[in-house]
């Protein structure tokens, strides 16, 4: 890329769009390992491009490298406080990383800074699966899983699919299986009837093990 431009005081910007670019094709083209190249090549002759930035981490999640792309989602936040797909995205990868109370800490942050009802509604859910399937016992609230859950779903009226799986993966966890096995069988047959078919095969799993689990408990 550098050879194709002049030496002049603005030949840098202009290199670093050209990273970004190169980047973005290579992305697309599935070349991820290529594009992360790229997109620190631009970084180093612009640190402060911010899209360049994101994109960077997104990649590296991509390639499972959630470690590496940490502090590029802080430095973005830093930049632009409240943006919702980076707080959602990291939060993400500190909970793949083990890191539960910064994971919760962002999960919540998304939430407060949804800036639409769809951007709200998977805040929620994200939040309820969380803090229902936590492996850390201090972080881990059921309690509070359901009541978001329950309270989702009643502000929707059971006309999403995906919070409605949600609702009955918290109630299995609560070992209310009954609950779960009635919600999830109720999240299958909606997302079957909107179809969103491989959502219902999913949830078809999941219900498969709940009626098992109640097969196989005594006195149930």
């Amino acid at each position: 890329i550098e050879a194709r431009f002049e030496p002049d005081a603005k030949r840098p910007a202009i290199l670093a769009v050209e990273y970004f670019r190169l980047g973005r094709l290579q992305y697309l083209l599935g070349q991820y390992e290529e594009a992360t190249k790229s997109y620190r090549q631009a970084l180093k002759i612009r640190d402060d491009f911010m899209v360049v930035r994101f994109e960077l981490a997104q990649t590296l999640v991509q390639v499972g490298r959630d470690d590496e792309a940490l502090p590029h989602y802080r430095v973005f936040l830093q930049a632009n406080p409240g943006h919702f797909t980076t707080l959602t995205n990291l939060a993400l990868a500190e909970e793949r990383l083990g890191k539960y109370v910064e994971a919760l800490q962002n999960f919540g942050q998304a939430h407060q800074s949804a800036g639409s009802q769809p951007q709200e509604f998977q805040a929620a859910m994200n939040l309820a699966r969380f803090l229902s399937t936590c492996p850390d016992e201090s972080v881990a609230d059921l309690d509070l899983a359901l009541t978001i859950a329950e309270s989702y779903c009643l502000r929707t009226n059971r006309s999403i699919p995906g919070m409605l799986d949600i609702l009955g993966s918290v109630y299995f966890r609560a070992g209310r299986i009954d609950e779960a096995i009635a919600t999830t069988e109720e999240s299958m047959n909606l997302a079957t009837n909107l179809g969103l078919h491989d959502q219902a095969e999913q949830t078809r799993r999941r219900l498969e093990e709940y009626r098992l689990t109640k097969t196989s408990t005594p006195d149930s």
